[in-house]
């Protein structure tokens, strides 16, 4: 994982150390009140929760972050993908993720794990997968292919966020296997 330093030192003079009654402050507030319901209701959370987590993270805004959609164009990185951790414990991880155009996270999941995540600016493909379970010999599911060879999947999602801000989740068993292509800068 490719850190920046540069929107990295930026949003934590901008946004994460004063972030007052900022989008992230409004985050971190839930995430300390809730921790305890948090911790045990995971990997999956009652619709109570899940919904006021949503509400937070729809109040996360670029600014309050310090980043822009020039700075996801400015990424080096081979896979067009920087990588910010804001915050990393024993029951969840937040980071920020910016993706340059054309960038992608290739296949991957989150085993047992509910992945919320915040488009902030451009468009995103998000591809999502379910295992297939059924037993049937002649199944038409692709197989998958990297950590997962030999399991076939069904189209989860097939989605292109944005240009607008928008909050998305997966759950532990709906469509955690999953990829991100930037179609912009993001």
């Amino acid at each position: 994982r490719r850190r920046c330093t540069r929107w990295s030192q930026r949003s934590q003079a901008a946004g994460l150390a004063n972030s007052g009654s900022s989008g992230v402050e409004a985050l971190w507030k839930l995430l300390r009140q809730r921790r305890r319901q948090i911790q045990d209701e995971a990997p999956e959370f009652s619709l109570e929760l899940a919904g006021e987590l949503k509400m937070s993270f729809d109040k996360v805004t670029p600014q309050d972050l310090g980043v822009t959609p020039e700075d996801a164009a400015s990424v080096q990185s081979k896979s067009g993908v920087a990588y910010q951790e804001i915050y990393q414990g024993p029951d969840m991880t937040l980071a920020i993720f910016l993706i340059r155009a054309g960038g992608r996270i290739p296949l991957h999941d989150h085993p047992g794990m509910t992945v919320c995540g915040r488009l902030l600016f451009g468009r995103m493909r998000v591809r999502s997968f379910d295992f297939d379970l059924s037993d049937e010999a002649g199944s038409a599911a692709p197989w998958l292919f990297g950590r997962h060879s030999g399991q076939r999947a069904l189209v989860a999602a097939d989605a292109v966020l944005g240009p607008t801000p928008v909050t998305y989740s997966l759950s532990p068993d709906k469509g955690n296997v999953h990829e991100l292509e930037a179609l912009d800068h993001c």
